[in-house]
């Protein structure tokens, strides 16, 4: 498996989270590259229980167990979620729309938008990240 294909959680969320590098499985693999050309090298695996819902209603939750890769890096993000997470889950993610579709226990469709407003903002935090990489600061 592509390490682009795996589930990545960053160091901020595993440390929010109350996680410990002691409940990680270690990880002997190569580096990995950012976009800018950095490298870093995973502190290890990790498998976390997930649940997915769309906020209104309870019957509408599905908890999956998600294996992330444990990165040490400051990102925009919380965590990347991939293509075997949507795969177990049933998923059908849509990054142009903000929105994911996904079947719960009862085989009804699920439907979650995502947060505008949070995605404005991560949005404008890249923008500000290219911004300064840009001028060398």
């Amino acid at each position: 498996m592509a390490k682009h294909d795996v589930s990545r959680i960053y160091e901020a969320l595993f440390t929010k989270l109350g996680l410990q590098k002691k409940d990680l499985v270690l990880y002997k693999g190569t580096y990995l590259q950012g976009f800018n050309g950095s490298t870093t090298r995973p502190w290890g695996f990790l498998d976390v229980p997930v649940t997915f819902w769309d906020g209104k209603k309870k019957d509408l939750k599905r908890t999956i167990n998600v294996q992330f890769f444990v990165v040490s890096r400051r990102s925009v993000y919380n965590c990347i979620l991939g293509k075997p997470t949507f795969a177990t889950l049933g998923a059908v993610p849509s990054t142009v729309h903000l929105k994911m579709k996904y079947t719960n226990a009862k085989d009804e469709v699920v439907t979650i938008d995502a947060d505008l407003e949070g995605a404005q903002k991560v949005h404008k935090n890249i923008q500000r990240t290219i911004n300064i990489a840009a001028k060398g600061e």
